[in-house]
């Protein structure tokens, strides 16, 4: 059987990986998670960013598509 749903999965990152990765200061992405500015799905106390929805939050929410 073939499967007909081919979501691409989200790329998720922790805060420290997300702060490296795009060069923005660790506090910073932790106040906006906190703020619910970006959204954050938690496994235990870590918090997981889709790095999609981050980067689309740096620009100001435009789609770069």
């Amino acid at each position: 059987m073939e499967n007909i749903y081919t979501r691409p999965l989200p790329k998720m990152r922790t805060i420290k990986e997300t702060a490296a990765e795009l060069n923005v200061p660790v506090y910073a992405l932790r106040q906006w998670v906190k703020s619910g500015e970006v959204p954050a799905v938690y496994a235990g106390r870590k918090a997981l960013l889709n790095l999609d929805l981050v980067i689309k939050f740096l620009n100001g929410g435009e789609d770069n598509d």
